[in-house]
C-alpha cells in the first residue's frame, strides 16, 4: 500500500527487457569473453535452448519435478558466456536467479544453498569439484533437485549425480518456441533475484528483489549521464545509438555474481539496455585483462572499486578514450581522484552509493559536479528518497550528521527467509536503515561519514568484524580476538587482526597458523592482511567492549613497521 515514484516507461520483467534488447540490437556483439564473440542473438538462442530444456528434458532428473514460475536457480561460477545464458534462461521461464560468489569457502557456500532452497545449482567445474562429495547431501538438506555443470566438449566429463550443460542444452531444441510464446506473466513486483551479503553474524544473507528492483537501474544510469551531459552543455543521450559505426564496450572485471559493489549484475542490465558490449575475464589480471582492450573492443567504461581502476592505469591503459570511469564502494581521497584524472584526463569520473540491500546505487553523480566535492558519494536519484535520522527516529536537521535511510523501488524486498533480520532493517512506513552514517548539505549532496555496525570496509567489500572474530574465536586457545580497519590509499581500509592467547598455549599459535585458519573458512577478501599475536588482555571500557581505536593504532603502527616505514 506504499506509494513510490517509479519510471513509467520501465519494462514489466527481466523476460520482456532481455527480448526488446536482443531484438533491437540482434546481431551486435553481446559479450567478449577472452577470444570468444557472442552477439546478443546468438545469447538469446543459447538462453532460449537453456530455458527449453531446463523445462521439458524428458531424461532430465530435474524433470520428475517441473520447474515452476518462482523457482528459484543457482548459479555458481567464474564469468563466461554461459553465465549469461543460464542467467536470461531463468528469467525467460519466470524463475528466481539466485547469483552465488564463486570463491566462497565451502561452510559459507552450504550456508547460502540452505538458505535460498533452490531447485537447480548450475556450476563451474571447479565448483562442480567442491561440491561433488557432498552432492546427495545437499539435495537431502537444501531441496535441491538437479545440477548442471558448465562444460566444454574437450574435457570428458566426469561429475557424478551432475548433469552436463553442453548435453542437456543440446538435446531440446524443438521446444523452443514455445519458451517465446508461453509467458510466465510475471508482475514488476515479484521475485526477480538473490543476492548475498554478509550480516551482523557474519554469514551471508540472502537479499530478495523484484524485477522493478533491477529494472530501475538503467533509468537511473540513464538520468546521471544526461543530467551530466547537460550540465557540461552537451546533448543528453538516453540509449546507446543505433548509427554508430563503432560499438563500445564496457569492463566488467568482477565476478557476475556481484551486486555490491555495485559494478557486475547491475552494470550488466543497465549496458544491456544501451547494447554495449559486456567484457568479461575468467579472473581478474590487468596485465591478461590489457590484451582484451584494442583492437577488438572500444571501451567506453569501467566500473569498478578505486584498486582496479589504479591497476589498470599502471598497467598501460592511462590515456585510453574511455568516456567514463564509474567508483562503486566507498569514495575515494581527493589526491586518488586527481592521479585518476591526470591519466584519464578526458574522462568523465562517476561516484555512486548504495549496497545490495538497495539492488546497487541508490544515488551518485559525475562530471563537474564530482569534481567539485569528491569527498560525497552524490545526490539521490528522482526515484529514490533518503533521511538523516539520529537517536532512533529524530529527524536530523541539515548538515548534523545521523544514520541514513533511503526509499525507493530499487529497495530489496527482505531478507529471504529472514523476517526477523528484514523487520529490523525495514521501518513500517517503508524506509531501509542502511546502517550508514553521514550527513546531507544544503545542496542535497550525501556525505558518508562511516557505520553504524562494527564493519571495515576494503576494496568496496564490507567485511563483518563480527564474522572474522567468530572465526578466530573457533582456534582453540584464542582468549580474545579483535579486527579492526588500517587506512589504506588505494583499499579504503585494510583488515587488520588482533588476538590475545590463553597462558596455556603461549608460543604455540603463530600467525602464519591463524592465518592458514582464516583462508580455510572466509572467502579471500575478508581474511585479514595480518594477525598479531598481541601480549596481555586487550584493554576495555567500563560496559567491557574492547577499544578498538586503541588496537587500530597498535596495528597501524605495526603495518607500517612491516612495510618499512618507521
Amino acid at each position: 500500500g506504499r506509494q513510490l515514484k517509479v519510471w513509467k516507461n520501465e519494462p514489466p520483467s527481466m523476460r520482456e527487457f532481455f527480448l526488446h534488447v536482443t531484438k533491437e540490437y540482434k546481431d551486435k556483439t553481446y559479450v567478449v569473453y577472452e577470444e570468444e564473440r557472442c552477439s546478443f542473438q546468438e545469447i538469446l538462442r543459447s538462453s532460449i535452448k537453456c530455458a527449453a530444456s531446463l523445462f521439458a528434458h524428458a531424461g532430465f532428473c530435474l524433470w520428475n519435478d517441473i520447474l515452476w514460475v518462482g523457482d528459484r536457480v543457482t548459479i555458481c561460477s567464474r564469468n563466461r558466456p554461459a553465465y549469461l545464458a543460464a542467467f536470461w534462461a531463468c528469467h525467460l521461464l519466470g524463475a528466481v536467479s539466485v547469483l552465488l560468489d564463486p570463491l566462497l569457502p565451502l561452510e559459507p557456500l552450504k550456508h547460502c544453498l540452505a538458505l535460498a532452497k533452490c531447485t537447480l545449482l548450475i556450476l563451474d567445474p571447479d565448483r562442480a569439484d567442491m561440491i561433488q562429495p557432498i552432492a546427495s547431501t545437499l539435495k537431502q538438506t537444501t531441496g535441491i533437485s538437479a545440477y548442471l555443470v558448465f562444460n566444454d566438449q574437450t574435457t570428458e566429463f566426469c561429475w557424478a549425480e551432475m548433469d552436463s550443460w553442453t548435453t542437456v542444452c543440446s538435446e531440446n531444441g524443438e521446444g523452443s518456441v514455445d519458451i517465446l510464446n508461453n509467458d510466465p506473466n510475471v508482475l514488476p513486483d515479484d521475485d526477480a533475484a538473490i543476492f548475498f551479503t554478509s550480516g551482523t553474524t557474519g554469514l551471508p544473507k540472502a537479499v530478495l528483489t523484484s524485477h522493478r528492483a533491477c529494472l530501475t537501474a538503467p533509468f537511473n544510469a540513464s538520468f546521471l549521464e544526461s543530467r551530466t551531459r547537460l550540465r557540461q552543455g552537451e546533448p543528453a543521450r538516453l540509449e546507446f545509438s543505433q548509427n554508430s559505426d563503432v560499438q563500445g564496450g564496457i569492463l566488467l572485471p568482477r565476478i557476475m555474481c556481484h551486486i555490491g559493489p555495485f559494478a557486475s549484475m547491475v552494470r550488466r542490465i543497465t549496458c544491456t539496455y544501451r547494447g554495449l558490449k559486456l567484457v568479461i575475464t575468467r579472473t581478474w589480471d590487468p596485465l591478461e585483462g590489457q590484451y582484451t582492450f584494442p583492437p577488438y573492443t572500444r571501451l567506453l567504461t569501467i566500473c569498478s572499486v578505486a584498486i582496479v581502476i589504479r591497476e589498470l592505469a599502471d598497467h598501460g591503459l592511462a590515456g585510453y578514450p574511455l568516456e567514463s570511469i564509474a567508483f562503486t564502494g566507498a569514495t575515494i581521497p581527493r589526491s586518488f581522484f586527481q592521479s585518476v584524472r591526470k591519466a584519464f584526463p578526458q574522462t568523465t569520473v562517476q561516484q555512486v552509493y548504495g549496497m545490495t540491500e538497495t539492488t546497487a546505487a541508490v544515488g551518485g553523480f559525475a562530471g563537474r559536479d564530482y569534481e567539485a566535492r569528491p569527498e560525497s558519494c552524490g545526490f539521490m536519484y528522482p526515484t529514490n528518497d533518503v533521511r538523516i535520522m539520529k537517536d532512533g527516529d529524530n529527524e536530523a536537521v541539515l548538515g548534523e550528521e545521523g544514520e541514513i535511510w533511503v526509499r525507493g523501488p530499487s529497495i530489496m524486498k527482505g531478507y529471504f527467509g529472514d523476517p526477523v533480520a528484514t523487520d529490523k532493517v525495514w521501518t513500517k512506513d517503508g524506509w531501509y536503515r542502511t546502517g550508514d552514517l553521514g550527513n546531507l548539505d544544503a545542496q542535497g549532496y550525501l556525505c558518508i561519514k562511516g557505520r553504524i555496525k562494527d564493519i571495515v570496509i576494503c576494496g568496496g567489500s564490507n567485511i563483518d568484524a563480527a564474522w572474522v572474530e567468530n572465526v578466530l574465536y573457533s582456534v582453540p586457545g584464542i582468549s580474545e580476538a579483535a579486527l579492526v580497519g588500517i587506512p589504506d590509499e588505494l583499499m579504503d581500509e585494510l583488515a587488520a587482526a588482533l588476538v590475545t592467547v590463553r597462558p596455556e598455549y603461549k608460543g604455540t599459535i603463530t600467525e602464519e597458523y591463524l592465518l592458514v585458519k582464516a583462508e580455510e573458512l572466509l572467502p579471500k577478501y575478508a581474511v585479514p592482511v595480518m594477525i598479531i599475536v598481541h601480549d596481555g588482555k586487550f584493554e576495555r571500557n567500563t560496559s567491557g567492549k574492547i577499544l578498538k581505536n586503541k588496537l587500530r593504532i597498535v596495528a597501524q603502527k605495526e603495518w607500517e613497521r612491516r612495510k618499512g616505514r618507521l
